[in-house]
């Protein structure tokens, strides 16, 4: 079996392209992560109930994803009131979404990369004994 012996020029390259696909991936996995830290709070803001301090004191609002108290679907402002609707109003939550959005798409693709590990050394072929 012929192998050829790879010189330092292309180990210093594989070197440094497995770290450079290294230091993309914790990039990926980064923005990754600020992606997902915006989803759990802006989740956080649907789904959890909340108190507001209106100008009569404390004010308990129910979720804006589970507010129908009836039969009829009412909008948040009607069932709610403008306290509980100017707390949490849809542009800071609708902005949290879009701010989630560069990161997500360009941090699947840099955290997915694959960096191919180190093989082992060329093994020697073994000889029979004679």
């Amino acid at each position: 079996m012929n192998v050829t012996p790879v010189n330092s020029l292309a180990q210093a390259y594989d070197t440094e392209f497995r770290a450079r696909g290294r230091r993309e991936q914790g990039w990926g996995r980064g923005l990754m992560a600020v992606a997902v830290l915006i989803w759990l709070w802006l989740g956080y803001l649907l789904v959890f109930p909340f108190s507001v301090d209106g100008h009569r004191g404390a004010v308990e609002c129910k979720s804006r994803a589970f507010h129908e108290t009836g039969y009829l679907r009412e909008s948040y402002l009607v069932d709610e009131g403008d306290t509980c609707d100017g707390a949490r109003d849809w542009g800071p939550i609708t902005a949290g979404l879009l701010l989630s959005l560069p990161p997500s798409p360009s941090g699947v693709p840099a955290c997915s990369c694959r960096v191919p590990r180190r093989s082992a050394p060329p093994r020697t072929p073994r000889t029979s004994p004679a």
